[in-house]
């Protein structure tokens, strides 16, 4: 799932900007304009954070893919300057906000099943695998753009940017589907956390339990023996001085 929001935006912003600019001639500022929904909804998505205290994360990367399904469709269709405003724009606000789910619910499910001693590697890993799918997947969506253009002979046509954008759905697909195969809901319920210390409990009682038995074990075995003090010189001195001086009374007596 990690490989999939920033690829998913940097497929937008690498095809759109380039069609608007190099082949329907707007201005910087009117593209700029245009992709401020994209960073508006991506905005609001990222506080959907305490949706997983009352849904399984699955459910909500689940509703995040099928919202990047529409999305992508729409940008698939969207091949004339005036179909901005029902397809593109409605995709921008559709697909922004699911690639903003799919982030943070992945974020989440990931570290609610991580051991606390590993966050920051996961962490790293997780961050690695955005960079990578963007990277990656960008020079697998300008490659088959750039194929398709030149069997058309039409660069300036919408069909490699279409194509581009089958693509990115057939990845959106594959995530979906391993999503619903390896995603196991009852994991999240026995978290390494929650593992850890039930274990640490289970060896406490265990440790008590075994320290209790070794104390009554050795109260009831043990032999009776003389105090230490008995076998010291120091005793036997008070013992033979005790003894002179009984002797000195009977025989004063």
């Amino acid at each position: 799932m990690a490989l999939l929001p920033y690829l998913w935006w940097t497929t937008i912003f690498t095809i759109l900007t380039t069609l608007w600019q190099d082949i329907y001639h707007w201005s910087v500022i009117s593209v700029a304009l245009r992709m401020i929904p994209i960073g508006a909804l991506a905005f609001a998505a990222s506080f959907s954070g305490p949706l997983s205290r009352k849904i399984s994360p699955k459910y909500v990367l689940l509703f995040a893919q099928g919202l990047l399904v529409i999305a992508t469709i729409l940008l698939a269709l969207a091949d004339s300057p005036d179909k901005y405003w029902k397809m593109v724009l409605p995709a921008f606000v559709i697909g922004s906000a699911g690639a903003m789910l799919t982030y943070t619910h992945t974020n989440i499910a990931i570290f609610r099943t991580s051991p606390s001693s590993m966050a920051g590697t996961i962490g790293a890993i997780f961050n690695g695998a955005l960079q990578l799918g963007s990277a990656v997947g960008i020079a697998a969506v300008s490659s088959i753009e750039t194929s398709v253009e030149e069997k058309n002979g039409d660069p300036k046509g919408y069909a490699g940017r279409a194509a581009a954008f089958w693509f990115l759905l057939g990845i959106i697909g594959v995530e979906i589907i391993s999503l619903l195969v390896f995603y196991r809901v009852e994991a999240e319920h026995m978290s390494p956390n929650k593992t850890q210390v039930a274990a640490d409990e289970e060896k406490g009682k265990v440790e008590v339990e075994d320290e209790k038995a070794r104390v009554e074990t050795s109260e009831g075995d043990s032999p009776v023996t003389e105090s230490p003090l008995e076998d010291s010189d120091d005793f036997k001195k008070v013992n033979v001085q005790e003894g002179d001086h009984e002797i000195r009374e009977e025989f004063i007596g």
